[in-house]
């Protein structure tokens, strides 16, 4: 909601439109004529229309977003562009890789066992990237917290608080059972061992050994390291991780519903994750 809002504003300033509620019809179409113009998907522009139409309602006015022209260029944006979404899966077998050599370009034995929790976490429990490691101008309470972690009575699965996410409008929050995998990519032992050495103090799950959380951009560098040490080349993203786990579970033939469920999906747009067959 707010990045639709803020890309809006954005434009209108940029074209020096008049910012008034609610916008003109002609204001919308520029807008969504900008947002095809400069490459936006179409996912993009439904989601910041979306955003225009939502800020119409709160304010109890005429909703210009659902005339017949904005539906019909959002439409054309869908047939014409192709998906340009070219990140690449994290597959099992690529994240034993990753966790193996991960030692080699960590400073010490405390960020490698970091990195190995922090990678085989977002694998396992379908994370986005936003819920684990903390973004700019986000808030450090938005991120996964080690009061959210807990292990059942044979420490053999993880239950995992996660307190909201782009799809949980009303911030529910969800219960992840992680389980136990018999190799080195394994979420408990992974997660187990950091918190070992993990300084005691309460905040963010993922930090490091001053208390200080786990950025993404260092999330992505180290990713970024690890990738080129095993010469492993392609598009690869921190968002990979969840990308690689919906498509390993749908290869493993997972029902539709458990998928959506373990990545906290509310509609069908996991096939969007999609990424078949996977590459050895």
């Amino acid at each position: 909601y707010q990045s639709g809002l803020s890309s809006f504003h954005k434009f209108r300033s940029q074209f020096n439109h008049d910012s008034v509620w609610p916008p003109p019809l002609t204001q919308v179409v520029d807008y969504v004529s900008y947002l095809s113009c400069i490459g936006q998907a179409w996912s993009t522009a439904r989601s910041y229309v979306s955003a225009i139409s939502f800020h119409c309602k709160m304010q109890n006015l005429e909703d210009v977003t659902k005339n017949f022209v904005i539906v019909k260029l959002l439409e054309g944006m869908k047939r014409l562009r192709k998906p340009s979404d070219s990140r690449l899966p994290i597959t099992p077998a690529l994240l034993s890789r990753i966790l193996q050599v991960l030692p080699s370009v960590c400073f010490n034995q405390y960020e490698s066992w970091l990195f190995k929790a922090s990678y085989s976490l977002a694998f396992y429990g379908f994370f986005r990237i936003g819920e684990l490691a903390l973004s700019t101008g986000k808030s450090i309470n938005s991120i996964l917290q080690v009061s959210d972690i807990q292990f059942d009575k044979d420490c053999t699965r993880i239950l995992v608080h996660v307190r909201g996410s782009k799809t949980d409008q009303l911030g529910k929050g969800a219960t992840l059972y992680i389980g136990q995998v018999n190799n080195i990519t394994c979420p408990v032992s992974n997660v187990g061992k950091f918190l070992s050495i993990r300084p005691k103090v309460q905040g963010p799950l993922l930090c490091h050994v001053n208390g200080q959380p786990l950025t993404r951009y260092q999330f992505s560098q180290v990713l970024d390291k690890v990738l080129k040490l095993v010469g492993v080349e392609g598009r690869y993203r921190a968002h990979s991780f969840r990308i690689g786990a919906a498509t390993a579970a749908f290869e493993q033939g997972c029902l539709e519903e458990i998928i959506m469920e373990a990545g906290r999906w509310k509609s069908k747009s996991y096939k969007s994750y999609i990424r078949c067959p996977l590459s050895t």
